[in-house]
């Protein structure tokens, strides 16, 4: 038997979506449990992680007032290089307080180890803080205890493979792809009762040589174990340390192959679980912990399965409110109503474009645009919340697909809109055949490796991001990302709420409060660190999750 201690480190949490339960983490907790291994989850996207990083109201004033007047210079065409020096000063002054924080963290990590007589601990990689963070914890382990096996896995690997291993050395395997069995096999390594060459979905370094072994998926989504969130095993579960939402794993893979998207590189062909398994695991949340919200994790949830589900649900009389991914090409305002009666309260759609020529050719969605409105107008029909991403401005944008695209927002009116800039990743269509669709990384040689390694900095504004190792349609990302800006504020001059997922509606729904000033009330608590307010906010949700606010 195996002593595994399990760290999510994501960074500080800066959005309510950064409370919610890391399903990876439950389920491969859940994994270890059933083999009779020994298994400590330490999740680190906990109120009290807040408070770690709290910093005094007064800095965070000064803060706020400094880049308020530097971007007040900025537009009014004055010299801020004065302006601009106290914020890279403020900038590295911050950065230099959350490494001390960090290195907190990891002595509490490095006290649970020598508590435990860990045999291994496993990291969830992130991007940004999460990967910089998780990497001085495990370089820190690695110092004071040389002969403990460090593995990690989660979406970074996916992405960067063995590039990580330029970053460190700390790591003794990663794992990409699936980990619910990777995990197990990994803790009989532990024991000397296997070897990493034999375990599928691992990266690792032999004779100073890296070495990947072949991906191996999950055929049969039901057979993984029931995902574990005991106190005991996963204490962040105590208490209002996380908003009490659970996301299932309804679903893996993707038949769709975007342009932009890793999913069919990390899950492969669609899989989904039966919905009487999907519904167990409801029923198991349900009794076991009190919680009756869930989110689908499907990255495209099918909407065959969603109905079945669905019907399950009602059939059982299970009292939950749940979100989703929304399949649009197969959508129809029948299934929309079933899932509505089932508790569904939110449906998120990749719409991407409003434009057909950007869905076809720089998106590859595989959708018509008339699909995507009915999708849209169906469930707003039945009376589910509906919420649609959209890339801008997309690989081969012009001002008319920018129109389209605007058009196609105004005459369906999603509930809310969410616009991201586009993100070029590694792996991916966009990354692998740039100029096709108007991208221009900046230095070919060290793409991965820049993305790898790139810091967000959510306190500051984009200009004093180090700028992204891409270009498109020929701008840099200082100059895209304010196109994104500026799409949004038309957006929302039309009275489109932008920005409002389907987490935060179904929040603001417990709250009883509009999903705008909830919106707005979170980008001021979280850039604030407004611990205190957070912690009231979370218990409050988390009354309904446990249905103790009397419904």
């Amino acid at each position: 038997m195996s002593k595994a201690v399990l760290v999510n480190y994501s960074g500080k949490p800066i959005a309510p979506g950064s409370l919610i339960f890391d399903n990876g983490m439950g389920n491969l907790a859940g994994s270890l449990v059933r083999k009779n291994h020994d298994v400590l989850v330490l999740d680190y996207g906990t109120v009290d992680t807040i408070k770690k990083f709290k910093m005094p109201e007064k800095n965070i004033m000064e803060l706020k007032e400094l880049i308020s007047s530097t971007m007040d210079g900025l537009e009014r065409g004055k010299n801020i290089e004065d302006e601009l020096k106290e914020l890279y000063s403020k900038r590295n002054e911050i950065e230099e307080i959350e490494r001390k924080k960090i290195t907190v963290i990891a002595e509490e990590i490095s006290d649970k180890v020598h508590e435990l007589n860990a045999d291994f601990v496993g990291f969830k990689l992130w991007n940004g803080d999460g990967f910089i963070g998780s990497v001085q914890i495990a370089e820190k382990l690695r110092k004071e205890y040389p002969e403990l096996l460090l593995f990690a896995g989660g979406p970074h690997v996916d992405w960067f493979r063995e590039k990580i291993y330029k970053r460190t050395d700390a790591f003794d395997a990663i794992a990409y792809g699936e980990g619910e069995e990777t995990i197990v096999d990994l803790a009989e390594y532990a024991k000397n009762r296997k070897g990493l060459e034999d375990i599928p979905n691992l990266i690792f370094k032999q004779d100073g040589k890296i070495k990947i072994n072949p991906i191996k998926r999950i055929e049969n989504l039901d057979d993984i174990a029931m995902p574990v969130y005991d106190e005991e095993i996963y204490p962040s579960m105590k208490g209002d340390q996380k908003i009490k939402f659970i996301v299932l794993d309804e679903s893996r893979g993707c038949p769709n192959n975007c342009n932009f998207c890793i999913q069919p590189i990390k899950s492969g062909r669609w899989r989904v679980k039966s919905a009487e398994r999907v519904v167990n695991e409801m029923e198991e949340a349900i009794e076991n912990y009190g919680i009756h919200t869930f989110r689908y994790g499907g990255s495209n949830t099918p909407i065959k399965t969603a109905v079945e589900i669905a019907k399950k649900i009602i059939e059982k009389d299970i009292d939950v409110d749940y979100n989703s991914f929304g399949h649009a090409r197969t959508a129809d305002y029948e299934s929309y109503k079933i899932l509505k009666e089932s508790g569904c309260f939110a449906l998120f759609f990749g719409i991407e474009s409003g434009s057909q020529y950007i869905l076809d050719e720089s998106i590859n969605k595989r959708a018509t645009i008339e699909q995507q409105k009915n999708a849209i107008l169906a469930a707003k029909k039945a009376g589910i919340f509906s919420v649609a991403s959209i890339i801008f401005p997309a690989p081969l944008e012009t001002e008319q697909t920018k129109q389209e695209t605007l058009d196609f927002l105004f005459e369906t009116r999603p509930d809310s809109t969410v616009i991201q800039f586009p993100g070029v990743y590694i792996g991916t269509e966009w990354a692998r055949n740039p100029e096709k669709y108007n991208i221009e990384l900046t230095d070919p040689e060290t793409f991965g490796e820049s993305l790898m390694n790139y810091k967000i900095r959510l306190l500051f504004p984009t200009f004093l991001w180090d700028p992204l190792p891409y270009k498109v349609n020929g701008k840099t990302s200082s100059e895209f990302t304010k196109d994104t800006t500026e799409f949004t504020k038309l957006v929302e001059k039309k009275g489109i709420p932008t920005a409002v997922a389907d987490d935060i509606a179904l929040m603001a729904y417990y709250l009883k409060k509009p999903t705008l000033d909830l919106r707005d009330d979170f980008v001021n608590m979280f850039s604030s660190n407004k611990y205190n307010q957070i912690q009231t906010t979370v218990k409050e949700i988390n009354k309904s999750v446990l249905r103790k606010d009397g419904r």
